[in-house]
């Protein structure tokens, strides 16, 4: 029985690049939340849009249910027009066309249209994050889950606690000249278990990066 799972990225607005140190954020067909210590919460998919203080409601008996919607959670995690700004000044575009494309992606970014805002924040004073920025917030925003260059979403399947054995991956990233993958994204994926407060003893990551020489 296929069990989707979904990837995001948490980064707030008025930023725009995010680093191994960005929290990633994983939907099944049950929970959503991040492994990531520096949130290292998951809620109820079905009740997201109840509104909590550190995972109990603010009104005893009163949930809001129906938000789990699979074209929002898939539209979530299709928000690349950060990305495609950033990487505008590499391209060989004429520059009449990357002025325009700028222009037009900036004002997307400032008003906010490339990010996904779930309100109220299902993880709004958790307990359990060491990142008080995702917690602090009444809103929760996420983003394309390959801002920041894990195109492949391992994330969620290298934990620990999941005990995988095998993961086949496809890669069809876009990283070279020639429109081929380079390994970006394992390397980036592999670097992150060094990156401080976000490795969450991923020692199988460098288990992965072998396997792949």
């Amino acid at each position: 029985m296929p069990f989707p799972i979904v990837v995001a990225d948490g980064r707030a607005p008025g930023t725009t690049i995010l680093n191994s140190n960005s929290t990633v954020f994983e939907f099944n067909a049950y929970e959503m939340g991040s492994w990531d210590p520096s949130l290292y919460a998951f809620t109820d998919l079905k009740y997201i849009g109840t509104n909590v203080t550190n995972g109990f409601p603010n009104e005893d008996g009163k949930c809001i249910a129906g938000l789990d919607n699979t074209g929002y959670v898939f539209g979530t995690s299709s928000t690349l027009f950060n990305q495609v700004l950033l990487q505008l000044n590499t391209t060989d575009l004429p520059s009449v066309i990357t002025d325009l494309l700028e222009d037009f992606l900036e004002d997307l970014s400032d008003d906010k249209n490339d990010i996904a805002e779930y309100y109220p924040n299902p993880f709004y004073k958790s307990e359990w994050a060491e990142t008080k920025t995702i917690v602090d917030d009444t809103s929760l925003y996420l983003v394309d889950g390959g801002e920041d260059l894990q195109n492949i979403p391992l994330q969620p399947l290298i934990q620990p606690e999941r005990e995988v054995d095998v993961i086949f991956a496809y890669d069809n990233s876009y990283d070279s000249d020639e429109v081929w993958p380079n390994g970006t994204s394992l390397v980036y994926t592999y670097e992150r278990q060094f990156s401080g407060n976000q490795s969450n003893d991923l020692s199988l990551t460098s288990q992965i990066l072998q396997l792949t020489k």
